[in-house]
């Protein structure tokens, strides 16, 4: 047995026995070999999410669902975490159609690659809206009943196209309430012209609901708000009907005494004017009965408010003009010289004796 020991030969044969088993030992624990780093794993129907201002912007069109193939290291392949996302972030983007965002993956482990398909998107962002309407009651209530509702205002919010085309919010009341069935919550609905309107939101989505009966016959009154242009005055106002029937809040139409109208806009009018106005629904008043007032004003134009100069008639019997008479002595001529005094001498009344004779003045002169 030593002397084999000794012996080149076997000792070589031995080592390659013991390597055979060696490998022989090897090769059974473990698996054949194969690249753990091209392993892969497809996932279909990923839920894709969407990154964005939710306060001012609503996605209207958007795939929701991709596939994803991931590759990478075949154990962390079988242990990958149960929550990685994949999304597109439209943080920034502007309202419009928006072509080839590239989508992204996050939340897997290092050394794990992703390939999203498709992996760009094209995605239409919309600025959204928001209004405040009041709460109505659908046609299932009774006659001359009012509906109070708690809140009776109802926040609407989306996208501006949808929010822009709701006109009323209205309560689903049931077909078999009563006066006698008390308080109940009602779900509300938005409305169209069209009919009912979906993709919007509602706060709240329900409300209390109560009925109540006031029901009265008060008088209307029309207030002007604007008065004519300069120069032009309102002479009289009339209106039919004079009374109105109003329906609503006990509490609001028991405290009236009078019920407001609609307000006269007469900063244009310089003529007589006849007016159809719908009566307006007051704070509290869900019915007014009836619903326009015919209205007709009467305009003048305001007078000058100098008093008018007297006019001259001509006389039908005018007096004759004096003539001047011949025989009256003018007015003495001014002194030209005012330092002397000026004597008049009266002048000898004419006797008919002191009269010389002609003849006389002739033999006078011979």
């Amino acid at each position: 047995m030593n002397r084999w020991l000794q012996n080149e030969y076997v000792l070589r044969i031995i080592s390659v026995l013991l390597g055979v088993i060696l490998w022989g030992a090897v090769t059974q624990t473990l698996p054949p070999f194969q690249d753990e780093t091209n392993s892969s794993k497809k996932v279909e129907d990923v839920e894709l999410e969407a990154l964005y201002d939710h306060d001012q912007m609503e996605i209207v069109s958007l795939i929701s669902k991709v596939d994803v193939t991931l590759k990478g290291d075949a154990f962390l392949l079988d242990h990958l975490p149960e929550k990685y996302r994949v999304y597109v972030d439209l943080r920034g983007y502007a309202a419009g159609t928006h072509q080839e965002v590239p989508i992204r993956v996050d939340g897997l482990p290092l050394g794990i690659r992703a390939e999203v398909t498709p992996d760009k998107v094209t995605v239409k962002l919309e600025r959204k809206g928001k209004k405040v309407l009041p709460v109505e009651a659908n046609n299932n209530l009774p006659p001359n009943v009012v509906s109070l509702f708690s809140p009776d205002r109802v926040e609407v919010s989306g996208r501006s196209s949808l929010v822009n085309q709701v006109i009323a919010i209205r309560a689903q009341v049931p077909e078999n309430f009563s006066e006698r069935s008390g308080e109940t919550t009602v779900s509300l609905q938005a409305y169209g012209k069209n009919g009912p309107i979906k993709g919007v939101k509602l706060n709240p989505t329900k409300v209390k609901l109560r009925v109540a009966r006031a029901d009265r016959e008060m008088p209307l009154t029309v207030r002007i708000a604007k008065n004519p242009p300069a120069g032009y005055q309102v002479e009289s106002i009339t209106y039919f009907p004079k009374t109105v029937r109003v329906i609503g809040n006990p509490e609001q139409v028991h405290s009236l005494t009078s019920y407001i109208g609609p307000s006269l806009d007469l900063s244009e009018v310089t003529s007589n004017r006849r007016f159809l106005l719908k009566i307006p629904l007051r704070t509290g008043v869900q019915k007014v009965a009836p619903q326009e007032v015919e209205v007709y004003v009467k305009i003048t134009r305001v007078e000058d408010t100098k008093p008018a100069q007297p006019e001259e008639k001509p006389n039908p019997n005018p007096e004759p003009t004096p003539e001047p008479n011949p025989e009256t002595n003018p007015d003495p001529e001014p002194n030209p010289n005012p330092d002397q005094e000026t004597t008049t001498e009266p002048e000898p009344d004419p006797d008919p004796e002191s009269t010389p004779d002609p003849e006389s003045n002739v033999q006078s002169s011979s």
